[in-house]
């Protein structure tokens, strides 16, 4: 039974389970009526996000991973929360786990000592910036896979 454990954290850290990603792949096409100038940072952890439907100002606490919307209310990774990460960058504790610090973080669990450096987990197409195309909707973000 372990063995069958490690295989599929294996699957993950290689970048093999795909959920994450197209869920992350939902969250951006559902957040195409933001811009960046839409989103107000009040403090360092502290983000406001307009509703797409009722102009309803949401809060999102990127420290603890939250948002006032009924969703992330109850801790689910929100549209809110995933504008505030394309945007700017912000990592929140409750986001699916695409990027390489989480895919070696599971390494370590299932391999300990044995797993390979962080390096070897970083995306085969890596663009450091996060910015919002002008043409298109579409965000370059450096922990996002792209399909070719």
């Amino acid at each position: 039974m372990e063995q069958y454990y490690i295989r599929r954290i294996r699957k993950f850290c290689n970048g093999r389970c795909n959920v994450a990603r197209l869920f992350l792949n939902t969250i951006k096409r559902k957040i195409g009526y933001l811009a960046v100038e839409n989103i107000k940072n009040i403090d360092n952890s502290v983000f406001i996000v307009p509703s797409e439907k009722t102009g309803e100002l949401y809060e999102v606490n990127i420290s603890l991973g939250c948002c006032t919307c009924e969703n992330g209310r109850l801790g689910s990774f929100c549209k809110h929360q995933g504008a505030v990460y394309f945007f700017y960058g912000e990592k929140l504790p409750n986001m699916p786990p695409v990027t390489p610090e989480s895919r070696h973080s599971m390494a370590i669990l299932a391999f300990g000592e044995n797993a390979l450096p962080i390096s070897f987990y970083d995306s085969l197409e890596c663009n450091p910036s996060i910015e919002k195309t002008e043409d298109k909707n579409t965000f370059n973000n450096p922990y996002e896979y792209q399909n070719v």
